[in-house]
Formats: C-alpha cells, structure tokens, sequence
C-alpha cells in the first residue's frame, strides 16, 4: 500500500496592507493630541483644583491665547497626518495656515458654546459679559494665528509628517 503524501502548500507572500483612510485621525492624536488635552487638564486644575481664575480673573486671557495655540498644533497634526497617509492630497503653500486657522476658529466658538452651556445647564457663571465671549474667541485665534503663520513659513511647531 503506497502512503499518501501531501504537497507542502505554495508560499504565500503578504501583501502589505494599505493604512486605513481613517488612521490619520489615530495618528494626529498619538503625535498632537497632547497638546490640547494638556491645557485642557491645566484648565481644570486651575479652576477647579485652585479656584485660580475666581482669585484671578484675567487668569482667562492667556488661557485662551494657549488654548488656540494648542488646539492649532493638534488640527496641524491631524492634517499632516492627513496628507502623509494619502487621505489628503498635498496642499498648496497657503491651504495648511488656512485649514488651520479655520478650525482654529471652528475650536474656539464650539468652546464659547460650551461656556453657555455650563452657564445655563450647570448654572456656572463662566461668560460674564458679550465682550468677554468675543475676547475670548479672538485670543484663541490670536494663538492659532501664531501656529498657521509659522506653518506658512515653513517653520511650524508640530508633527513632521508632511516634509
């Protein structure tokens, strides 16, 4: 009686497998997402760990300035991550800077929502004033400004990811 015999199976060569177009959202977060959590965590501290910003009010002011400047080198991550992993295409010179001045500026008003929101829902007493609201805002954007100017330049803190 003869033994049977299996062939050993052909090789196989793995294929690489193309990156999801989602994972540039994973990686904007692992490489800048510190940035905004960490002022985040500082704000929370400061109010409510220190009471900082009853004691000193204008404690406020270079919050939001961090905060747009943080909230700028998160949305510059995220799109050069973008870019580097093929979910957008390469922009031209001035799109980086106006992306993220625009999200920027998208960053600040939600945050001045959620202000009035507190304020009516919690019943904090964060927005005092139309003025502070509107100081507010442009300070975020006066911080996000640095960012999308220095990306323009070519000199932007932030992920290396698109060079």
């Amino acid at each position: 009686m003869e033994a049977l015999s299996v062939a050993p199976a052909p090789e196989v060569e793995a294929t690489p497998r193309a990156p999801s177009r989602l994972a540039w959202i994973g990686r904007g977060l692992l490489r800048a997402g510190w940035a905004p959590s960490f002022v985040f965590a500082a704000h929370v501290v400061l109010d409510q760990g220190f009471h900082l910003y009853g004691r000193f009010p204008r404690l406020d002011m270079p919050m939001h300035v961090i905060g747009g400047l943080a909230i700028s080198f998160f949305f510059l991550g995220c799109w050069r991550a973008a870019v580097a992993q093929g979910a957008a295409g390469r922009p031209a010179r001035g799109l980086t800077p106006l992306i993220v001045i625009l999200s920027t500026a998208m960053a600040t008003i939600l945050w001045e929502f959620a202000e009035f929101g507190s304020d009516r829902l919690l019943k904090t007493s964060v927005q005092t004033s139309v003025e502070d609201t509107l100081s507010d805002i442009l300070l975020g954007l006066a911080g996000g400004l640095v960012v999308a100017i220095a990306s323009w330049r070519g000199g932007a803190p932030g992920p290396d990811e698109d060079r």
